[in-house]
């Protein structure tokens, strides 16, 4: 008997969330609306039921963009929601006077910014979706773009997908989407300066920062989190971004600093995981964090529960002979 609670004990430790992996098959809807597109990605079975709701804003052509991401878990005796918006507000051209390579309002010498959401300044195209297919999986893409009148362009594109994919060497979960951040034919006007992306980073229940690069909102059973982290390519080079960011009650305003150049991409990610398995920051990306604390019993200690297992198990049956016996 006792080797029987034993067993129970150890499959009950395991399995605290697991009856809902965001690494299961999910599926995929869309919608086209005339000022933002969405994808709906849900995963269900008979415990839980997951729903990750991605939407890309223009807000009727005027700006600035935004991405909201929103996930709710519902069970039998309970429902979690949580959400992380981030709206792209200014790119600011400067000189860093500290030498750090980072933007710091207030420090640094600010030559010029364009605004991404004052009317006429910066145009946006109607967002729109188009469905793909990476190896075996399927997807949807979503896509927003705007011009300035001089030329300057700023886009945003995200890639979500039903299983995991992998697109340009990073494994994107169906839990998460690839975001790909381009400007384009920015007007420097000084030959020193670089350019910093100023994003506000908002959750209603608050959001929390680590790594600098880090940002998540959590629920009792999950969180989401945007991850600045990605690989940053200049005029085709590989570089790297440095992230800067100030606390306002709440808000996060967040500076992503990149060398010059005509053609600057960046590979963010964002997505949402269970406390149980929160991933290692920029686990799949160029730049690798520290991970941040989690909850309940995963990692090395379900890996050893696990391997345990067999021997009770085998304990367990050859005590049972012996009584037999």
């Amino acid at each position: 008997m006792k080797g029987i609670l034993l067993l129970l004990s150890l499959t009950l430790l395991i399995n605290p969330v697991s009856a809902l992996s965001v690494e299961e098959e999910r599926e995929l809807e869309v919608g086209v609306y005339d000022d933002y597109v969405e994808i709906m990605s849900y995963f269900e079975n008979e415990s839980y039921e997951s729903r990750l709701e991605i939407r890309l804003y223009t807000e009727g052509g005027e700006g600035p963009l935004a991405m909201e991401f929103e996930h709710a878990t519902e069970a039998s005796t309970s429902e979690e929601e949580v959400e992380i918006r981030v709206t792209f507000h200014r790119l600011i051209e400067f000189i860093d006077k500290n030498g750090d390579g980072a933007f710091n309002e207030g420090v640094d010498e600010v030559v010029q910014e364009v605004s991404l959401g004052d009317r006429g300044v910066v145009i946006y195209r109607p967002p729109s979706t188009e469905k793909i297919t990476v190896g075996g999986s399927t997807g949807f893409k979503l896509m927003a773009h705007g011009e300035t009148p001089e030329g300057l362009g700023f886009s945003i594109t995200g890639l979500v997908f039903n299983t995991p994919a992998t697109v340009g060497g990073t494994q994107v979960k169906p839990s998460e989407m690839k975001i790909v951040v381009e400007i384009s034919d920015f007007p420097f006007e000084e030959d020193s300066s670089r350019l910093a992306l100023e994003a506000k980073v908002y959750s209603e229940k608050g959001v929390e920062m680590e790594d600098k690069e880090y940002f998540y909102a959590e629920s009792e059973t999950s969180l989401v989190y945007f991850d600045w982290s990605g690989g940053v390519s200049v005029d085709g080079a590989s570089s790297e971004a440095k992230v800067s960011s100030a606390d306002s009650d709440g808000e996060w305003f967040v500076y992503v600093t990149y060398p010059r150049g005509a053609e600057i991409v960046h590979d963010p990610k964002a997505g949402v995981v269970f406390k149980e398995t929160k991933p290692a920051m920029g686990a799949t990306s160029t730049t690798t964090g520290a991970q941040p604390s989690g909850k309940g019993i995963c990692g090395p200690t379900a890996t050893l529960i696990i391997a345990l297992m067999p021997a009770f198990a085998f304990g367990f049956l050859r005590n049972l002979k012996n009584r037999k016996e």
